[in-house]
């Protein structure tokens, strides 16, 4: 009982995607459209390499799943997944800048993990590429800063965090405690 499997797992490539694979996905999707479909979506680029070069399939007599090997070998989830997170014209990549960086910390902050909400605030950014920035740095900066601040109240430290005025020396929203 569950889920009907959406391809042919054995058919399948694994992995890091190639440069190929990557313009054939996106030359498509430019030129046809997902067409709703993301699970035929593997065959249907295979589909229309094939309407071109039907009179030669014909005179070799190539097998008649030989689509699957012509587009390319990848499941429609991969395809949905490499297109929204990686291929698509609209996304920004690159660094992050510090102005994103307050976004994020003080959206975590106020309403934690959930990275659609907060890549939502981010144009060109995906709530994928927003939790691997999340996770592999800006937590860590968040966090490291906070145990020094307590390991520095803990030892009995003099020196304060604020400046003579009693406000915060750190600018970013992010990092204050």
């Amino acid at each position: 009982m569950g889920r009907a499997p959406c391809c042919d797992k054995a058919n399948v490539k694994k992995g890091p995607w190639s440069p190929e694979e990557d313009a054939k996905l996106k030359n498509y999707i430019e030129k046809y459209g997902t067409g709703g479909n993301w699970i035929a979506l593997p065959q249907k680029i295979g589909t229309h390499i094939l309407s071109l070069m039907q009179f030669f399939i014909t005179l070799i007599g190539l097998p008649n799943d030989f689509r699957l090997y012509v587009g390319i070998k990848r499941c429609g989830k991969s395809c949905r997944l490499r297109w929204l997170n990686y291929l698509r014209p609209d996304i920004k990549h690159g660094g992050f800048s510090e102005e994103e960086d307050n976004i994020i910390c003080s959206l975590y902050i106020s309403i934690g993990s959930r990275w659609s909400v907060i890549a939502a605030q981010l144009p060109g950014r995906t709530d994928n590429d927003i939790k691997n920035y999340w996770n592999t740095r800006l937590k860590k900066k968040l966090f490291g800063r906070r145990k020094q601040s307590q390991s520095s109240r803990l030892t009995g430290s003099t020196e304060d965090p604020r400046d003579g005025n009693g406000m915060d020396t750190l600018s970013n929203s992010c990092w204050k405690y």
